[in-house]
């Protein structure tokens, strides 16, 4: 049956997932797609490590889960750049925050500096993610 766009929090007019899913293959399932991190603790993972371990995982070629990944986080960048929030269930939240303005110290007069407010991106992780590092 492969892998649901319900089970990933997928909606209607979510462009970038409706593709990625469609070039699954058949047998993919969410289970398979569960870790796409390596399990030795400790390192970073690089966007081309990511990019190969997706392309394994998916039984993607390296164009592909490359122009799949560069779609998803496309995605995320234009809707948080219009203001949208992204909501994975289970995964997480990226949204984008005002900041108000900030007392601040310039090092080198030690004068004391106002530090405008403004626009941040912010992640916060939801519940099964949360559960899945806790347990690691």
């Amino acid at each position: 049956m492969g892998l649901r766009k319900a089970e990933i929090g997928c909606t209607q007019g979510d462009f970038w997932l409706d593709h990625a899913v469609s070039r699954l293959p058949p047998s993919a399932s969410i289970a398979r797609f569960g870790a796409l991190l390596p399990t030795s603790k400790g390192g970073n993972v690089t966007k081309q490590d990511f990019i190969d371990q997706v392309a394994e995982r998916g039984g993607l070629s390296k164009k592909d889960a490359t122009d799949a990944v560069e779609a998803v986080l496309g995605q995320i960048l234009d809707s948080l750049v219009s203001g949208e929030d992204i909501n994975f269930t289970g995964f997480g939240k990226f949204h984008v925050a005002e900041r108000g303005p900030r007392q601040g110290v310039n090092p080198q007069t030690r004068e004391r500096i106002t530090i405008p407010g403004g626009k941040v991106p912010r992640f916060s992780a939801g519940s099964a993610l949360k559960k899945a590092v806790k347990a690691s």
